[in-house]
């Protein structure tokens, strides 16, 4: 199961970051490559009836859909990539 409260806890810490260290344009235009990715996901699991079921069942259970996944999987990727370079820079 997606711990959705704490993937929602990781944007919200990245909206944060994201004001202070990136271009929001830049940002915009990795959206729609990670959107394009979590598609591809989801449609490459469509193909396999149980992780079809399990995947509208969450969905319907937690109300979200594929653009709300999306952004959230998107934002946990920049959160890790911005805490990676802090930690270059820091070593």
């Amino acid at each position: 199961e997606i711990n959705v409260k704490c993937l929602l806890d990781l944007s919200r810490v990245h909206d944060e970051l994201i004001a202070n260290v990136l271009d929001s344009e830049g940002l915009k235009l990795r959206g729609l490559t990670y959107m394009r990715i979590i598609q591809d996901l989801v449609n490459n699991c469509l193909k396999h009836e149980y992780l079809r079921e399990r995947i509208k069942s969450l969905l319907r259970k937690e109300k979200l859909n594929l653009g709300t996944i999306s952004d959230i999987l998107a934002n946990s990727i920049m959160l890790h990539l911005i805490l990676k370079f802090i930690e270059e820079r820091v070593s």
